[in-house]
């Protein structure tokens, strides 16, 4: 309730900022609403002014055409000027109306009616000229239309003659008055402008003076909570006061020293209970910790030790120098072959303690099957059946290569015509498996047989010794962590599968993409 009572008060610290804020935005609102208002009307004195010396120029540039198109139609050198010549006494006349409503001065007014007076008289002539001309076109018998218009015509040249000599000092009075006006412009200009800096100076003075002494209200109260709780720091916690602030000049501060008292308070009667039990949790999370640290050494380790037993990293540099030399002397198809070769041993040398895509996998599987089609010649056929859709997963690197060897040497490496080895891939959208298949249709193994070699597969110790299926089966079970399992089926005779299952989820790919 003490709360509710002063939540809402200009004496918390909450009102007193609303307040200095409020104000700092109405002087900030007013200030620039008034120097926004002057710019305007100084904007639209200089547009006034620009615009009555703009209409003068555009007054007589219209005339001079008049006089031009006037000229050339009384002469007979062209007689569609007519509604040209109406034209230009239409804008004359409307442009007249705008600068005799100027108020300049009372020898301007003189002088711009003068003007008016001899632009009526110039119209009535120009007209004149119009009419005869249009009489000589219905009758060319009467020749009195001729006089007629070179009276007029002399007359307007009169009058042109006149309103062009009237122009400087029409001129020179609105210049006169423009200059004026921006005298009386620069100096107001000066006034707002000094006025607006001492009203800037008095209220930052003001300002700061206020922010000065708000600033005080709230931070001397923090800055004793802020001493206490520093001693609360260093000090034991059964040991520490209560605070009690000897400054506090708002509610906010006393509720929150209530507020830290109580929490205090409730800290120090349950503080013995949690030590009680602190160290034996603290110990058990290390432990734990601990244990899980050694756990993944154990397991890259491991991973790492199972991989290095295929680096064929001795091989490599010796086939690049047998491929170069059978290329100088234009062996070119044991070249090809040694490049294949070493291209598969580069692979081991640069991947075999990474993981790599299994599009990585298959197409070094395809290199060594390529090698293989060219010992073997037509003895055995392989053949690709895959299933790209899972291919972006990461595997082990050299976890094919292994089951194609086996295939070959304990399968159907004997076989005369008619082997094959299949190596299909394909994804189980139901169980989110990607699975892994490698057939051949080779001897194939008794069901005693088999289990043996499920059951060697299975024992950690010959991984270390082999880099067959034990070797392939381990590491996918450490890279996985479990998940992955492989699985053998066998017909004697007539066919063998090895089988990989490898979780995994085509929304992956997904996700990746996207990112």
């Amino acid at each position: 309730m003490a709360y509710l009572q002063w939540k809402h008060s200009s004496d918390t610290t909450e009102g007193k900022l609303k307040k200095f804020f409020s104000q700092n935005l109405f002087f900030a609102f007013a200030l620039t609403s008034i120097t926004i208002l002057f710019c305007i009307a100084s904007e639209t004195r200089y547009e006034q002014s620009s615009r009555q010396q703009l209409e003068l120029n555009s007054f007589y540039l219209e005339f001079e055409e008049l006089q031009s198109d006037v000229h050339t139609y009384s002469s007979g050198a062209n007689d569609s000027l007519d509604l040209s010549i109406k034209e230009h006494l239409s804008k004359l006349n409307d442009s007249m109306a705008f600068l005799v409503n100027l108020e300049i001065s009372t020898i301007y007014q003189r002088d711009i009616q003068d003007v008016a007076l001899m632009l009526e008289n110039y119209t009535r002539c120009a007209e004149s000229i119009i009419v005869h001309r249009q009489h000589s076109f219905s009758d060319t018998d009467d020749s009195s239309w001729i006089t007629q218009i070179n009276q007029s015509y002399y007359e307007a040249q009169e009058i042109y003659h006149s309103i062009n000599a009237e122009f400087r000092g029409l001129y020179s009075q609105i210049l006169e008055f423009a200059r004026v006006m921006m005298d009386h412009q620069k100096a107001t200009h000066r006034v707002f402008i000094t006025t607006v800096i001492l009203i800037l100076i008095f209220m930052l003075i003001g300002e700061f003076a206020y922010s000065v002494m708000l600033s005080h209200i709230i931070t001397d109260p923090i800055r004793e909570l802020t001493s206490s709780i520093r001693d609360f720091s260093v000090q034991k916690l059964t040991e520490y006061q209560q605070v009690h602030l000897s400054s506090a000049s708002n509610p906010e501060m006393n509720v929150l020293v209530t507020v830290f008292n109580t929490m205090l308070q409730t800290i120090q009667e349950q503080f013995k209970q949690i030590r009680a039990n602190a160290d034996a949790t603290i110990k058990l999370h290390q432990k734990e910790v601990e244990n899980l640290q050694i756990t993944n050494l154990l397991r890259s380790s491991e991973l790492k030790a199972l991989q290095m037993q295929i680096n064929p990293h001795f091989l490599f540099n010796t086939l690049n120098m047998i491929s170069q030399t059978a290329y100088v002397e234009g062996a070119d198809k044991t070249s090809l072959l040694l490049d294949s070769t070493a291209a598969l041993l580069r692979y081991t040398l640069d991947f075999a303690s990474r993981a790599v895509p299994l599009s990585k996998e298959i197409e070094i599987l395809g290199i060594y099957v390529s090698l293989q089609e060219q010992r073997f010649g037509g003895r055995i056929r392989f053949t690709f059946d895959l299933d790209e859709s899972f291919h972006h997963i990461k595997v082990p690197s050299l976890i094919l290569q292994p089951l194609v060897e086996n295939a070959i040497t304990h399968g159907i490496g004997m076989y005369l015509k008619n082997a094959f080895v299949i190596i299909r891939t394909e994804y189980d959208d139901s169980r989110n498996l990607g699975i892994i298949r490698v057939i051949d249709n080779g001897i194939g193994m008794e069901k005693e047989q088999l289990e043996k070699v499920c059951a060697d597969m299975k024992e950690p110790s010959n991984a270390e010794q082999k880099i067959g299926l034990s070797n392939v089966y381990t590491r996918l079970h450490i890279f996985f962590y479990g998940k992955a399992t492989m699985e053998i089926r066998s017909v004697p005779n007539v066919e063998t599968e090895v089988t990989i299952f490898i979780p995994c989820s085509l929304s992956d790919r997904d996700s990746e993409v996207e990112q």
